[in-house]
């Protein structure tokens, strides 16, 4: 993990794989040059039948208040 002093930030959320219990995925952000920032992975609890398209791991991140930031 490194910091982005200035600019844009992209974030990239992907499931990776999605079983019947446990959605596995991982998050990446890039600087504006494009360079790796940070990178998680994620694994969450899957808690409704919904379909990989419209599952958001960004979205589960943030309703379950989990957080990558040193603070």
């Amino acid at each position: 993990m490194r910091p982005v002093e200035s600019g844009d930030v992209l974030v990239t959320a992907r499931v990776q794989r999605r079983g019947r219990n446990l959605v596995f995925g991982d998050i990446e952000l890039r600087d504006a040059q494009n360079e790796l920032a940070a990178h998680t992975p994620l694994t969450r609890l899957s808690t409704s039948k919904c379909s990989t398209k419209s599952y958001s791991p960004a979205a589960a991140i943030a309703a379950s208040g989990t957080s990558s930031s040193p603070n």
